[in-house]
């Protein structure tokens, strides 16, 4: 149980940066 919450964490912190890193390379290619 407590692996599974830490794993359910990092995927929580994983998605999220991925999804700012997505957003700034799309705002990126929006400029240029």
């Amino acid at each position: 149980m407590k692996k599974r919450t830490s794993v359910k964490g990092f995927t929580r912190m994983f998605l999220e940066t991925v999804g700012k890193f997505y957003f700034h390379k799309s705002c990126a290619e929006r400029d240029h």
